[in-house]
């Protein structure tokens, strides 16, 4: 499958908002998963900034609470997960990433460690697409998958990485229009326009037509992004 296949794929499927209402025993698991993915955030994030004490502290953390978690759902798991096949491989798999994680990260290798938890985002990204629910955490991740490939890819022309970046453009406004709930607007409101503004500043730069200005507006997104992830994500 091409990058534009799945990018289309990704924008359809976010497009539908097939999240159910959140109630009750639905809300409260979601929640739990939310309070755990707080301090995933927080290792992912220490890790790229290569802080070794607060990224074993984050994943202790995380460690702890997913444990809790799968001990519960092991007897009773949530009704919109109960008849998930995979729910169990995806338990043990989150498991085993954190595991070997934080096995890196004690080691000192926060790159590799980083690396491994990537595997963790996307095995709940999974989790929750076989189960027809869209969180904001996948609108997050929906922009991330072409930030990096905006960020990385060598372009043979200015217009292919226009392209791109409208794509970009598209899924940092389903970002902004879908803020979660409870989310502080003082709070979200600045990070988000941070991040928005880091893709329009791109696009100027690609319509500028100046290579230095667009690299260096290629390399403004991902800490913008970064600042929002860690506190929302």
């Amino acid at each position: 499958m091409t990058l534009k296949t799945c990018l289309l794929t990704t924008v359809f499927a976010l497009s539908l908002g097939l999240a159910p209402a959140m109630a009750g025993p639905v809300r409260d698991a979601e929640a739990k998963i939310a309070d755990a993915y707080n301090d995933y955030r927080a290792a992912l994030f220490l890790t790229n900034q290569k802080k070794k004490a607060e990224t074993e502290a984050s994943l202790a953390a995380f460690k702890t609470k997913w444990a809790a978690l799968t001990a519960a759902w092991a007897t009773t798991p949530p009704p919109h997960y109960a008849e998930d096949t995979k729910l169990g491989e995806t338990i043990a798999a989150v498991t085993k990433l954190t595991d070997e994680a934080t096995q890196l990260a004690n080691a000192g290798d926060l790159a590799k460690s980083h690396e491994v938890l990537e595997g963790i985002r996307d095995a709940l990204g999974d989790l929750r697409a076989r189960n027809g629910i869209v969180s904001f955490s996948d609108r997050m991740n929906a922009y991330h998958t072409v930030l990096e490939h905006v960020y990385d890819h060598k372009y043979d022309s200015p217009a292919a990485l226009a392209e791109d970046v409208a794509v970009l453009a598209y899924l940092a406004k389903e970002v902004g229009a879908n803020r979660p709930a409870g989310a502080d607007a003082a709070a979200f409101d600045p990070l988000f326009k941070a991040m928005e503004g880091s893709v329009t500043a791109l696009r100027a730069a690609i319509k500028g037509g100046d290579a230095a200005a667009i690299d260096a507006a290629r390399k403004a997104i991902k800490p913008a992004y970064s600042r929002m992830f860690l506190k929302f994500g």
